[in-house]
C-alpha cells in the first residue's frame, strides 16, 4: 500500500518502542512543530492537520487559545481509556494497534489534563513485514473501498474469528443459553448456496429443510419492498422446485437477496435464512409456526446483514461503492527494541468525522429502523454486518468494526448486554433492578421492559392488527426466564400488572384502536407509548381469573352500569399461575382479566392548557411528576364534586378525543390501580397535617361484549380528601376488563 515517506526531521526520529520505556508511557511534542512540519511539506504533519478531524486541531485558534502540548499514548484493542497507563506490552510485542493523540494546555501528559479533548489513530504494518512479525503493531489494515470485495468477506471472516474469544457474543441476550459457531439449531428451512460444476464463478441455489440439524447461517434483515420481495418470495406454486434446487425458480430473485448469498460464500457459510424465502407466504399454517420461532433464527444466526438500502436504490442491490476516499493514510518509521530501523507502518485515522457522521446518521436514521420487525432482529442478532452507502460496519455485543478497519476501542460501559440496549437507554437503574430481582420471577437480562416497549411502539407495522404483539415476542421470549414458566400476557408482566396497566398515549391527535387486542393492553392502541410514575405506590386490586376471549370486545359500549357480581371460581394465585402458562402467539393475543376493584364515577373538563395542567400537576403533590401535553390530560372531577378538580386523566380512546363526546354524558368509572402517600406538607409541617393518599387510576366504561364487562378507555391520577373518603366507602366489586 503505497504512501509518501516525505516527513520532517521529528518524524523521521519517531521511535515505537518510546511507549515501553520506563517512565511515563506518553511522547510529548509541541504543536508548534507539528504546524511547522506541515508547512514543510512533512506528510504525517499533513496528515494531523487535514487529515484528523478540523474541529479537534484547529491550528491557529488552538495556539492562540494555549493549546501548546501534543501527547501521544498507546493503546490495544482492549484497552480502555481510563488512566494513563495504556501502554500494553508483553512477550509477544508491544501489541499497539492505535494511538491516543491529546492536545493539551499542560505540558505533563494526562487524559485527564487541560485540553480539547483526545483522537484516536489506527495502527496497522504490512504482512511479513518486521512491524508486524515482532507482534509490535497489530492493527488491521484498510480494505478494499468495494463492500463486495474480497478483502472486505476476508474481514468479516478475521472478525467471526475473533469474536469467538468474547463470551458475551455466544449468548443470546437473555445471557442464558450460548450459541456455539457451527453448531447453531438451523432454521425450519434455508437457502443452500453451492458452487456450480459447469459454470465458472456461479452459485446454485437450493431451498433446504434443516429443521432439527445443527450447523452455521447467516440471516438478513431487510424492508420489505414491492415489487422485488413479492417476486422473489417462497409460495406453494414454487416450493417444490425451489426444493429440488432448480435454478429457474430462482432466476427472479432480488438482488439484495442474490448479494447477500454472494456474501455468505464467499465468507464460507453454506446457509442463508431469509424470511421470504424460507417461510411459504401464502401459507398461514406456515407462517404462524415460524413467526414465533424468527428470535431463534436470528439469536442462532453467525451473524446478521442489516441491507440499510435506501428504497430509490433497491435495484442496485446490497453492494454501494462510496465515492472520494474513506479514508486517507501517513507512513511513520518502525525501530525494533534495538534501535535499528526496520521498514514502516502505517497511521491512519481511527473514526473520520465526516464520514463517522454519515455512517452513523445513515445507521440510526435509517428506514429500516422505523419497522417494528426490525426492532427484534436487530436487538436478538448477536453479530450485525451493517452495509450502507458510507462503507462496511461490523458490530458484535462488545465491538465496533467499520469499513476501513480500524481497530477497536472497547468503550461500552454494559458489554454484558447487546449494544442496542444501552443505545435505547433500556438499562434499569440499580435501585429499580434491585427491586425487580426481589419481586418475582427473577430476570435473567436487566432490561427496562417499559423503556423497551416505549421505543417499540414507535415502529411501523404494515399489518399491525396482526403483529403489533407477534413482532416483539422474541425480546419477550428473552425477556422472561427462560427456565421459569412465567410468560408475558398481552404484553404484560403479570407479576407487576399495578405498574404495567398504567401506560398512556405518548402522542397527540386521534387514533384508532384494535380489537383483536384488550383494551388494557399497549398494543391495542396505534400510538407510541409510555408509563406513569408509580414509585412505591401499592396496589389496590386483585387478579382473579385470566381467560381468552373469542371474538374479542366486538360487543358496543354499554349505555349503562355494570351491576356487582359474585367472585369467580378462581383463586387469586392460580389466576396468576394461569397467565403464566398462556403462550405468547398470534392466537394468544386477545385476554379477559377477571378482577376484584374499587370504582369511582367521573367527569371529564376540556384539554388541558400548560398552566392548568401545570397547576394540577403541583396540586397533586406527586414526586417530580411530568406529563406531555401530547398526552392530551383533561381535568377529572368526581361525580359527587363536580366543581372540583380532583385528578387529571388521559384519554387514548378515539371516541373520547373530541370534547362534544362529554356532552352526551358518557358513564366513565375510576378504577384504581395502586396508591401512594405522600406527605402534605415538609419537615414539621409534614408530621402535623400526615400524609394524603394519590390513586393511580384507569378509566374504563361498560361494554356489553361480556356480562359485567368494562374495556379501558384511559389514564391518570386522582388525589383529595374527599377522593380518598370515596375509594374508602366504594365496595370492591368483580368485574371482566376487555
Amino acid at each position: 500500500m503505497a504512501a509518501s515517506a516525505i516527513l520532517c526531521p521529528s518524524c523521521q526520529g519517531f521511535d515505537i518502542q518510546a511507549f515501553a520505556r520506563p517512565g511515563s508511557p506518553w511522547i510529548t511534542t509541541k504543536t508548534a512543530l507539528v504546524r511547522q512540519g506541515s508547512q514543510q511539506g512533512c506528510h504525517f504533519c499533513q496528515f494531523l492537520v487535514g487529515g484528523n478531524d478540523k474541529n479537534f486541531f484547529r491550528e491557529n485558534s488552538l495556539l492562540k487559545r494555549g493549546f501548546e502540548w501534543l501527547h501521544w499514548a498507546s493503546a490495544s484493542p482492549v484497552d480502555i481509556p481510563s488512566d494513563s497507563s495504556l501502554a500494553v506490552q508483553s512477550d509477544r510485542g508491544l501489541r499497539i494497534s492505535l494511538l491516543l493523540v491529546k492536545l493539551s494546555k499542560d505540558p505533563k501528559p494526562s487524559l485527564y489534563s487541560r485540553g480539547d479533548g483526545y483522537n484516536v489513530l489506527n495502527l496497522h504494518a504490512d504482512q511479513g513485514s518486521p512491524a508486524a512479525t515482532s507482534g509490535d503493531i497489530i492493527g488491521l489494515p484498510p480494505v478494499d473501498r468495494d463492500p463486495s470485495s474480497k478483502s472486505s468477506c476476508d474481514r468479516i471472516r478475521q472478525w467471526l474469528d475473533s469474536c469467538e474469544s468474547h463470551q458475551e457474543c455466544a449468548k443470546t441476550l437473555s445471557m442464558t443459553r450460548t450459541v456455539e459457531r457451527g453448531r447453531a439449531p438451523l432454521p425450519t428451512r434455508c437457502i443452500r448456496i453451492d458452487k456450480s460444476t459447469s459454470v465458472p464463478n456461479r452459485l446454485n441455489y437450493r431451498l433446504e429443510e434443516t429443521g432439527g440439524r445443527l450447523g452455521e447461517y447467516v440471516s438478513l434483515s431487510h424492508r420489505w419492498s414491492n415489487p422485488e420481495t413479492p417476486r422473489s418470495s417462497t409460495y406453494l406454486r414454487n416450493y417444490h422446485d425451489r426444493v429440488a434446487g432448480l435454478q429457474s425458480a430462482f432466476q427472479d430473485i432480488d438482488p439484495l437477496f442474490t448479494d447477500v448469498l454472494l456474501v455468505a460464500s464467499q465468507v464460507g457459510i453454506q446457509y442463508v435464512w431469509i424470511d421470504s424465502l424460507c417461510i411459504i407466504q401464502d401459507s398461514p399454517q406456515d407462517w404462524n409456526s415460524e413467526a414465533v420461532k424468527m428470535a431463534d433464527y436470528y439469536q442462532n444466526a453467525s451473524f446478521t446483514i442489516m441491507a440499510a438500502v435506501p428504497p430509490s436504490k433497491r435495484s442496485q442491490g446490497l453492494f454501494h461503492v462510496p465515492g472520494g476516499d474513506l479514508y486517507r493514510l501517513a507512513r511513520l518509521p518502525y525501530r525494533d527494541k534495538e534501535g535499528n530501523r526496520k521498514g514502516h507502518f502505517y497511521v491512519s485515522c481511527h473514526l473520520d468525522p465526516a464520514r463517522e457522521t454519515q455512517r452513523h446518521n445513515q445507521i440510526q436514521k435509517n428506514d429500516l429502523l422505523t419497522r417494528g420487525w426490525v426492532f427484534q432482529e436487530w436487538a436478538l442478532s448477536r453479530r450485525i454486518a451493517w452495509y450502507t452507502e458510507h462503507g462496511l460496519t461490523l458490530r458484535c455485543k462488545c465491538r465496533d468494526l467499520q469499513h476501513q478497519g480500524e481497530s477497536l476501542l472497547n468503550l461500552d460501559p454494559s458489554p454484558s448486554l447487546h449494544r442496542i440496549l444501552p443505545l435505547l437507554g433500556l438499562v434499569v437503574p440499580k435501585h429499580r433492578w434491585d427491586r425487580y430481582k426481589a419481586s418475582a420471577p427473577p430476570f435473567q437480562s436487566p432490561l427496562d421492559w417499559q423503556a423497551l416497549v416505549s421505543q417499540y411502539s414507535t415502529m411501523q407495522l404494515t399489518k399491525p392488527e396482526e403483529d403489533r404483539l407477534v413482532a416483539l415476542s422474541g425480546v419477550a421470549q428473552e425477556f422472561t426466564t427462560q427456565e421459569s414458566s412465567t410468560k408475558l400476557v398481552c404484553g404484560l408482566r403479570p407479576w407487576c400488572l399495578g405498574v404495567d396497566l398504567l401506560w398512556k398515549q405518548d402522542t397527540a391527535g386521534i387514533h384508532s384502536r384494535y380489537m383483536e387486542f384488550p383494551s388494557w393492553s399497549w398494543a391495542s392502541v396505534n400510538t407510541s407509548v409510555s408509563w406513569i410514575r408509580t414509585d412505591d405506590a401499592t396496589d389496590c386490586f386483585s387478579v382473579l381469573s385470566v381467560s381468552s376471549t373469542p371474538g374479542g370486545r366486538a360487543g358496543s359500549p354499554a349505555g349503562t352500569g355494570g351491576n356487582t357480581t359474585s367472585s369467580t371460581s378462581a383463586p387469586s394465585g392460580t389466576a396468576i399461575q394461569a397467565i403464566a402458562t398462556l403462550p405468547f402467539a398470534p392466537e394468544a393475543s386477545m385476554n379477559t382479566l377477571s378482577i376484584r376493584c374499587r370504582l369511582l364515577t367521573v367527569l371529564f373538563g376540556p384539554v388541558l392548557e400548560e398552566k392548568s395542567r401545570d397547576f394540577i400537576l403541583r396540586a397533586s403533590r406527586y414526586p417530580t411528576e411530568e406529563l406531555s401535553l401530547n398526552s392530551q390530560p383533561r381535568g377529572v372531577a368526581l361525580a359527587t364534586e363536580n366543581e372540583t378538580v380532583a385528578g387529571w386523566g388521559s384519554l387514548e380512546d378515539p371516541d373520547l378525543q373530541l370534547d362534544d363526546a362529554f356532552a352526551r354524558n358518557p358513564i366513565i368509572f375510576a378504577l384504581c390501580i395502586s396508591v401512594l402517600t405522600v406527605p402534605r406538607g415538609s419537615g414539621l409541617f409534614s408530621r402535623i397535617w400526615g400524609g394524603e393518599s394519590i390513586f393511580n387510576v384507569l378509566f374504563v366504561r361498560p361494554c356489553s361484549a361480556v356480562m359485567n364487562g368494562f374495556e379501558r378507555v384511559g389514564v391518570g391520577r386522582l388525589f383529595g380528601i374527599a377522593t380518598g373518603n370515596e375509594f374508602q366507602a366504594s365496595q370492591e366489586r368483580d368485574i371482566c376488563l376487555l
